[in-house]
């Protein structure tokens, strides 16, 4: 059946077709959704890095997309969505998770100058206050769960300090 030269030609353009809004797309989205009387959330969809260049990379994905609902009316964006795993390697977060559910004692210094992670969080957090945008820390990954929540309480205890609440995360069953 896949062999059918249809079904292929249909499989190879999907695939290189392009999935995903540019922010203006997502603005003009937006608009028509405010218009309607809803609000949407902003989501640079990545995850799981492997290493810090593709972090950093992310990260300023995710910059990108606080500065896109900055221009936005305030009416038109309920939050900006970042996923910690795109952020921090997920071999750190593992280990960080193992080190908060006390399985573990310490981590070494290799793994240390991965915890770029949390500063990377915590920029974004500074550029959701002054874009006047909340933030939602979308918890999608269970085995790293003691890490995601430690991130985002270190976080909302910094930023959280008035009624508009700027750090949330989005809990998933497990």
């Amino acid at each position: 059946m896949a062999a059918m030269e249809p079904l292929v030609d249909f499989g190879i353009w999907v695939m290189n077709s392009r999935l995903m809004e540019d922010t203006v797309e997502a603005a003009n989205c937006l608009k028509r959704l405010n218009e309607s009387g809803l609000r949407g959330m902003l989501d640079f969809a990545v995850e799981f890095a492997s290493d810090n260049d593709v972090c950093d990379r992310n990260f300023h994905g995710f910059l990108s997309t606080v500065e896109a609902a900055k221009s936005l009316p305030p009416s038109t964006v309920s939050s900006v969505v970042v996923k910690i795993t795109a952020i921090c390697a997920l071999n750190l977060l593992e280990r960080v998770s193992d080190l908060l559910s006390q399985k573990t004692r310490i981590i070494n210094p290799e793994e240390e100058k991965h915890l770029l992670g949390q500063q990377r969080l915590l920029k974004l957090c500074q550029a959701c206050v002054e874009a006047n945008v909340p933030l939602v820390i979308d918890a999608e990954h269970s085995t790293v769960q003691p890490a995601i929540d430690y991130l985002t309480y270190s976080s909302a205890i910094k930023y959280n300090k008035d009624i508009n609440l700027l750090c949330m995360e989005q809990f998933k069953p497990t």
